[in-house]
C-alpha cells in the first residue's frame, strides 16, 4: 500500500488541485478515529487535532500547530498556503472553522459534497459527516454568534 503523502504529491504533479486531494482523503477517513497530534485533547474537543491529523496524513504537515480553533483560524488567515473563500464560492475540500470566542466553543471541519461537513464527532471520537452547512450556521453562527470562515488550501 502506498503512503498517501506520495500519492497526494503525484496527484498534485498531475494537475489535481490540493483541495480535491484533501476532499478525497477526508472522505476515505470517514468512520475512523483521528486521535490527533499530539492527542492532548479529549475527544469532545478534538476537532483541530483531528483536522491536523488529516493534514499530516494527506500532505505531510498539519494545518496549524496547536489544538485551538482560534490558532487554526489565525494560521489559515495568515498563511500563504491558504486562501479565504466566501460562502458562495465554497467547494468540497475547503476547510470550515468557527473559532472559539469566550465561553462559546467553536468547531472545524472539511466541506464535502452537497454541503456536508466532515469533522471529529464529539460523541464518538470518529471522523464523520454529521454536519451540513445549514446546521453549522444555525448552531455556530446564529446560536453561538461565532464567525463561519472558509479557507482553501492552495499551496
Amino acid at each position: 500500500m502506498f503512503d498517501y503523502i506520495y500519492v497526494a504529491r503525484l496527484l498534485s504533479a498531475l494537475g489535481i488541485n490540493k483541495r480535491e486531494i484533501l476532499y478525497q482523503y477526508a472522505l476515505s477517513q470517514l468512520g475512523k478515529e483521528k486521535p490527533g497530534i499530539p492527542d492532548t485533547a479529549p475527544r469532545e474537543v478534538n476537532c483541530v487535532e483531528a483536522l491536523n491529523q488529516i493534514g499530516l496524513e494527506c500532505f505531510g504537515k498539519p494545518f496549524c500547530y496547536g489544538a485551538s480553533t482560534i490558532t487554526l483560524s489565525l494560521t489559515l488567515k495568515n498563511s500563504p498556503r491558504f486562501a479565504k473563500v466566501n460562502l458562495r464560492d465554497v467547494l468540497q475540500g475547503d476547510i470550515i472553522v468557527s473559532p472559539t470566542s469566550g465561553k462559546m466553543v467553536g468547531h472545524c471541519g472539511i466541506v464535502g459534497k452537497t454541503g456536508r461537513i466532515f469533522s471529529n464527532n464529539s460523541n464518538t471520537g470518529l471522523w464523520t459527516d454529521h454536519w451540513d452547512l445549514t446546521k453549522w450556521y444555525k448552531k455556530y453562527g446564529e446560536e453561538y454568534g461565532l464567525p463561519v470562515e472558509f479557507y482553501r488550501i492552495v499551496i
